[in-house]
């Protein structure tokens, strides 16, 4: 990437943060979600196309992991929609073969979970003539986000090529995709959240700004140790010994920290009902990214099948 799409690229991960920590405001919007499920598709993309643009920057690139959560995300959010109709039409067949939990998708291994994800979405699309509720738009959302999760892994053999046609000649047109949903989000934000938040949100996503471009220090993604669960809202307080601040994770359990001082540094994770997870000797160093996948232990109340005798 050059600068100026350095720029613009730097501009597009700030405004992916100011929805991280406005989510529930914007959520309230009715036409924002699926910009917001757009706008992070894109990113991701993007994310990956840097990857395969250059070696160095493969750090950026999502993982299998994220890809499929966010697969699975996409889809389960339209078979909500489509089993509810389904079931106000009378039509119980289509209901019980769109009633899956998210995990359905993301708990599955990688094979399972596309091919549980491309079911689910050829039985929306088979029956758009009685799903009013579900478009072609979300059909092809779900298909990039399938394809997405498909593409993560190049045959060697393609990886030459791959360069060119998968990153550095996609990433001119990703950046223009992304200003044009952002534009969308913009709008809505200065039609429903005016003045203060409307405000905050330009200077994020100010293009250039340069107390904006920063550099992704660390990157933590929290989640249930027994079985796999994004955890949402895990309390993380981060510190060097002279700087404290505090972050919570976002919907898919993530928490970024931009431009820290270099030096050594620690997190504490704090999530109701689950073990204290203390993480030390964190190297924060300008050319690198210190990536945590945290497994938090869920709480296992004491069993009173044997309980204590009374004292005699």
């Amino acid at each position: 990437m050059d600068k100026k799409q350095d720029l613009r690229y730097d501009a597009d991960l700030r405004g992916q943060d100011f929805i991280d920590n406005n989510a529930t405001a914007l959520a309230a919007i009715d036409e924002m979600p699926p910009l917001l499920l757009m706008f992070a598709n894109l990113i991701i993309k993007l994310k990956a196309a840097r990857g395969v643009q250059a070696v160095d920057n493969t750090a950026f690139a999502p993982t299998k992991e994220s890809l499929k959560i966010l697969m699975g995300a996409i889809v389960y959010k339209y078979i909500l929609r489509g089993s509810v109709k389904a079931h106000l039409i009378g039509n119980i067949e289509l209901e019980c073969g769109l009633d899956k939990p998210i995990t359905y998708i993301t708990s599955a291994t990688d094979d399972l979970a596309s091919d549980r994800a491309t079911e689910l979405k050829v039985l929306l699309h088979t029956n758009l003539s009685v799903l009013p509720n579900i478009t072609a738009a979300n059909i092809t959302e779900m298909e990039s986000a399938i394809s997405s999760f498909l593409a993560k892994n190049p045959l060697p053999k393609e990886k030459i090529k791959d360069k060119h046609d998968f990153g550095t000649e996609l990433i001119p047109g990703l950046l223009d995709e992304i200003d044009v949903v952002r534009n969308l989000i913009t709008k809505l934000i200065h039609s429903y959240l005016a003045p203060a938040l409307a405000s905050n949100w330009d200077d994020y996503i100010e293009v250039g700004k340069p107390t904006g471009v920063r550099h992704l220090s660390i990157l933590a993604q929290f989640k249930d140790a027994n079985v796999n669960a994004i955890l949402k809202n895990v309390k993380v307080t981060f510190t060097n010994g002279s700087e404290t601040f505090i972050k919570y994770s976002s919907d898919l359990g993530w928490v970024r920290c931009y431009s820290l001082h270099t030096g050594n540094w620690s997190f504490i994770a704090e999530f109701p009902n689950y073990t204290t997870n203390i993480t030390t000797n964190i190297l924060v160093d300008p050319n690198k990214i210190a990536h945590y996948d945290i497994k938090l232990h869920k709480i296992v109340p004491p069993s009173n099948e044997n309980p204590p005798l009374p004292p005699t």
